[in-house]
């Protein structure tokens, strides 16, 4: 009886340490990262801070959490990360920021192409957006 006491202590406390290690990764990678599982997450959530705060470099602060509770596909940080450079480049109409893509993965040349490409055709399209929006 001793013995199954001292086993079940044992397994508890394993338990117990592990629960309270992953509370504090995630307490730790909520409060310093922008935590974001999807392409969807980025779109709608960081690039948002970034156009308010104007700060791109909120992009390399991306993380995704151990485990993604997300029907997407599983996409990698990196990716995740590309995806806000490109559109934040287009929100706040920088191409200086097409240059970071290259940084965070240099095989990326097209991909940055496009992005400084995109960038007058999203100035042209909130021109026509605010034509639209006047009163006649």
């Amino acid at each position: 009886m001793n013995i199954l006491r001292k086993i079940l202590f044992t397994f508890l406390g394993i338990i117990l340490v592990i629960v309270i290690g992953y509370a504090l990764y995630f307490a730790y990678i909520y409060s310093f990262f922008y935590v974001a599982s999807s392409a969807f997450d980025v779109e709608s959530k960081i690039v948002k801070i970034v156009a308010e705060e104007n700060d791109p470099t909120i992009c390399s602060k991306i993380k995704i959490p151990p485990f993604p509770f997300s029907n997407e596909a599983i996409i990698s940080e990196e990716d995740l990360i590309l995806i806000c450079y490109f559109e934040s480049a287009s929100e706040l109409e920088d191409e200086k920021i097409c240059d970071e893509i290259i940084k965070v993965s240099p095989k990326s040349n097209s991909y940055r192409n496009s992005c400084i490409e995109r960038i007058p055709n999203m100035i042209e399209r909130k021109k026509i957006l605010e034509n639209s929006l006047e009163p006649n």
